[in-house]
C-alpha cells in the first residue's frame, strides 16, 4: 500500500467510526500532514481519492467537509466487481443477509478480544447516539454506523472491518431515510446498541451475539422500504450543509 493510499485509508476509517461527523470540516492540510508525519502533497492526493470515492467535498477557500452517505461510493464499486461473477443482479437483502452474517460472528470474536479501548469507543458512539436522537438524524446515523464499524475493528481482524464498511454503506442509505422520518427508530436503536456493549462489557459472547442478531434483523424490519428505495437509487440525497 503507498503512503497516500495508507493516509487515504486512516482518514476514511475517522469517517466510518464517526470520529469525523457528516458535514464536519476536516483539519486543514497542514495540521493532517503533521498528524501523518507526510508531506501536504501527500495529504492532498489522499484527500483527492477520498473525494473520488464520495466520502469528502472540498471548496475552494472553505476547506474540505465529510459529507454524507449517498449513492456513488464504495458499495457501487463493490456491486460493479461483484456482478460479472455471481451470474445475477445482487440486491439488498443480498447485502444484508452478509452483513447480519459477518456481524453476528464479530460480535462474538469483539466479546471476547474488546480491549477497555475499544469499550470506550463503543460508549462513545452511544453517547453520540443518545444525544442526537431527538433532532439530528444525520448525526444519529453517523454514530450508529461508528458502532458497528467499531465492533469489527475490535475482533482484531482487520479483515472484518474491511468486509462489513461497504455493506454498511448501502444501508445507511435507507436508515438515513428511515431515522428520519421516524424519531421512535432513533431511541429503540439507542436502547438495542445498549444490550450489546453490556453484553460485549461481560464477554458475554452468546448475549452479544443474539442482541446483535435480534437487532439486526428488527432494524431490517423497520427499514426495509427505506432501504429498498435507496437500492433503486430513490432515496432523497441529504442537502449539504456545509456551502
Amino acid at each position: 500500500m503507498s503512503l497516500i493510499d495508507a493516509v487515504a485509508e486512516r482518514i476514511q476509517e475517522a469517517i466510518l467510526t464517526g470520529e469525523y461527523a457528516p458535514n464536519s470540516k476536516l483539519p486543514a492540510e497542514e495540521a493532517l500532514s503533521a498528524e501523518f508525519d507526510v508531506s501536504r502533497p501527500v495529504v492532498r492526493e489522499a484527500l483527492g481519492l477520498l473525494r473520488e470515492r464520495g466520502y469528502v467535498r472540498t471548496y475552494n477557500g472553505k476547506g474540505t467537509f465529510v459529507r454524507q452517505s449517498e449513492i456513488g461510493t464504495v458499495t457501487e464499486g463493490l456491486l460493479r466487481n461483484l456482478r460479472p461473477h455471481v451470474g445475477r443482479e445482487v440486491g439488498v437483502d443480498d447485502l444484508f443477509e452478509a452483513r447480519r452474517t459477518i456481524e453476528v460472528a464479530g460480535v462474538r470474536l469483539a466479546a471476547e478480544r474488546a480491549a477497555d479501548d475499544d469499550l470506550d469507543r463503543l460508549r462513545d458512539q452511544i453517547e453520540k447516539m443518545r444525544i442526537a436522537a431527538p433532532d439530528d438524524p444525520g448525526a444519529y446515523t453517523a454514530a450508529d454506523v461508528g458502532f458497528h464499524v467499531a465492533i469489527a475493528q475490535s475482533t482484531q481482524n482487520p479483515l472484518f472491518p474491511l468486509l462489513l464498511s461497504p455493506l454498511v454503506d448501502l444501508i445507511v442509505r435507507g436508515m438515513y431515510q428511515s431515522v428520519t422520518a421516524h424519531r421512535s427508530a432513533r431511541v429503540t436503536g439507542v436502547a438495542d446498541h445498549s444490550v450489546i456493549l453490556d453484553c460485549l462489557s461481560k464477554n458475554d459472547g452468546d448475549g452479544a451475539a443474539s442482541a446483535m442478531d435480534e437487532h439486526l434483523l428488527a432494524s431490517w424490519e423497520e427499514h426495509r422500504d427505506a432501504f429498498q428505495n435507496a437500492e433503486r437509487g430513490s432515496t432523497p440525497r441529504v442537502q449539504d450543509t456545509a456551502r
